[in-house]
């Protein structure tokens, strides 16, 4: 939009309220559908980030430096065997404690979300 160019960001209400920018170099005029920015952004509303520690240099967890990326369907058993596989650990060799809880994540088929 024309009129938005010379604004700030901050001046932007659609900017308030969320932090990915996906730039694409398409035609206008083509089906909304049809633009892979929207294919983009619904399968980001589907994803969560979540971030860990590295148990075998953290035992402390006093640093999350490891992003791991999942759909929110992801259950609490496949996401125990990708830190599994990430850290190249046991999965009944670490538990999952979800930040401010401090309760053991235990039931396996619940999901990420």
């Amino acid at each position: 939009m024309d009129w938005r160019q010379g604004k700030l960001l901050k001046e932007c209400s659609k900017f308030e309220h969320g932090w990915t920018l996906f730039v694409e170099d398409a035609d206008p005029k083509q089906p909304f559908d049809s633009f892979q920015w929207k294919k983009e952004f619904n399968a980001e509303l589907e994803r969560v980030t979540l971030l860990v520690n590295d148990p075998r240099n953290d035992p402390d967890a006093l640093h999350y430096g490891v992003r791991l990326s999942t759909q929110k369907s992801t259950t609490i058993a496949e996401l125990k065997l990708k830190i599994s596989g990430e850290f190249d650990l046991p999965t009944d060799s670490f538990f999952l404690v979800k930040a401010g809880t401090d309760k053991d994540l235990k039931e396996m088929q619940r999901t990420v979300d």
